[in-house]
């Protein structure tokens, strides 16, 4: 039971560090150091079945928005090999478009594990 309890604790607290980061949007991602322990706790359930459909969905938005940054930055790059970079210095914000969402996506991801997590039975009363 303590171990359900010490679970449930641990989840709560980064699903409060993620709303923390949407409560108080910033487009700085050094903000984001706070969603690092919500996404250890969603590698750690890396199980896709027990959250359902939508648990799923919001748990690979998570991932999708946390991984968008480098896939820009890495076709860019690719880019820059054959478009000279007067012609791509438009376009360097685009690695950051997914800066306002990536802490919505993580609340919501953890905030659906919290939810289909079990809960402790009380005991009864002797």
């Amino acid at each position: 039971m303590s171990e359900i309890l010490a679970i449930v604790a641990g989840i709560t607290f980064v699903t409060l560090a993620a709303v923390n980061v949407v409560v108080m949007p910033t487009l700085a991602p050094h903000a984001q150091l706070l969603l690092l322990p919500g996404f250890l706790c969603l590698l750690g359930s890396n199980r896709f079945g027990d959250a359902g459909v939508i648990g799923g969905r919001f748990r690979l938005a998570a991932w999708a928005l946390l991984a968008w940054p480098w896939i820009a930055s890495f076709a860019l790059l690719l880019a820059s090999i054959r478009v000279p970079v007067d012609k791509l210095i438009h376009f360097w914000q685009v690695p950051l478009y997914a800066s306002p969402l990536l802490p919505v996506a993580a609340s919501l991801a953890l905030g659906w594990r919290l939810s289909a997590q079990p809960r402790p039975k009380p005991s009864p009363a002797t």
